[in-house]
């Protein structure tokens, strides 16, 4: 072994040494500057479920340029979120995009989102950026995406229409679980294919229901 990559070992045993997953939490300014950004979140989520992903993969599933691609990690990096751990096994693969990145927890250590009322409250921030960004997919500028599906609706429900609706939207959560805890068993990189968002939200003191809308 080199003493290049000698010392990246070192460097990079010292870096996972030092992660400690019990600490980490959105009350943590460097966690939540880190994270708040929909493509660095989704970037740590990559890392997160694959046992070690080369910088290149992850370039390519983010459709982003090296200098991009390294900017977010870094911030990912000085968090403590993950770090990078030698080179990959690609075939003639050199340099910095052969980079493999590992993180500094396989979950999301208990009390991440709820550590303390800071924590919670980044927590109901972040859903609201993740919501947005999602909503920006659906309807980019000119109208609802090809192959997309939009409902929001303010009406009257009784207690058993409700139910319903809540019953439909468990089954769908669990769908979702049920994809993701295959995803992570496969350690693989996976792309997204379908984005789906949930609501729900009784209004307080009531508003006017919504009539139809021209989703032309």
């Amino acid at each position: 072994m080199s003493k290049q990559n000698s010392g990246g070992a070192a460097k990079a045993a010292r870096v996972a040494a030092s992660c400690d997953p019990a600490a980490m939490s959105l009350a943590d300014s460097a966690v939540w500057s880190a994270l708040k950004s929909p493509i660095r979140f989704q970037l740590f989520e990559a890392v997160r479920t694959q046992a070690g992903i080369d910088a290149r993969t992850l370039a390519e599933a983010i459709g982003a340029s090296a200098p991009k691609l390294y900017y977010h990690l870094k911030i990912l990096e000085r968090a403590k979120l993950l770090y990078a751990d030698g080179f990959g096994g690609r075939k003639r693969a050199r340099g910095p995009e052969a980079v493999i990145y590992r993180a500094c927890c396989d979950e999301f250590p208990e009390r991440f989102f709820d550590f303390d009322a800071k924590a919670q409250s980044r927590a109901v921030k972040l859903r609201r950026i993740l919501a947005e960004a999602g909503l920006a997919l659906v309807l980019p500028k000119g109208g609802l995406a090809a192959g997309g599906l939009l409902l929001t609706r303010r009406e009257q429900l009784t207690p058993r229409e409700e139910a319903v609706v809540r019953g439909h939207m468990a089954e769908i959560g669990r769908v979702i679980e049920g994809a993701r805890a295959r995803r992570t068993d496969e350690k693989a990189m996976a792309r997204a294919t379908v984005l789906v968002g949930l609501m729900l939200a009784p209004l307080d003191g009531g508003s006017l229901p919504d009539g139809p809308v021209d989703r032309r």
